[in-house]
């Protein structure tokens, strides 16, 4: 089973790294298009006098730019395929690849599991969890600095938790200590 799931995280491996700029190209530019007409529906409170005062220009350029940047990246994606299609296939995978995409995996299932928790624990027990998660994640075995890292996470987590609440004016769930936190 290992083996098999090995064999397809290689293909996907080269699959991407050889059709990067086509699939980054061309899912930027669906993503543009689809946030520069969804730009039309931000309410105007008043009638602009030019084009460029309403609250509508910036948000369609910056969208615009992304579809013509994922554009243009697309078609130099598919130029540099047409013309490195023999060393393409030539490169193999190896073992640090797989083991690297699959630390990403984890890494990125982690952020997931971080948003779960947040409702239900509260953001400072949920920061905490993810960043000592990923601090030991990440580090080698024989680096491993428990007391540090469970300062450093408790740390930013509750001063994290403060500047959202007193300077941002943002509410971040408290979850299990609604109580505690005023």
């Amino acid at each position: 089973m290992i083996k098999r799931v090995n064999t397809f995280i290689s293909i996907f491996i080269k699959v991407f790294k050889t059709y990067c700029d086509v699939f980054v190209g061309t899912i930027s530019s669906i993503i543009g298009v689809y946030f520069f007409f969804a730009s039309n529906s931000i309410k105007i409170s008043r009638q602009s006098i030019s084009m460029v005062d309403s609250a509508q220009f910036t948000p369609k350029l910056v969208f615009g730019g992304i579809v013509i940047f994922g554009f243009f990246t697309a078609i130099k994606g598919i130029i540099l395929v047409r013309n490195n299609r023999e060393s393409y296939t030539k490169n193999a995978i190896s073992k640090q690849d797989v083991d690297a995409f699959k630390r990403g995996f984890v890494a990125l299932f982690s952020i997931a599991i971080f948003i779960f928790l947040i409702k239900p624990f509260g953001f400072i027990i949920a920061a905490i969890l993810y960043m000592l998660f990923s601090m030991f994640f990440l580090s080698v075995r024989k680096g491993w600095k428990p007391v540090s890292y469970a300062i450093v996470s408790i740390s930013v987590a509750i001063f994290s938790f403060y500047i959202f609440k007193k300077y941002l004016f943002i509410q971040l769930p408290a979850g299990i200590l609604e109580g505690v936190l005023k």
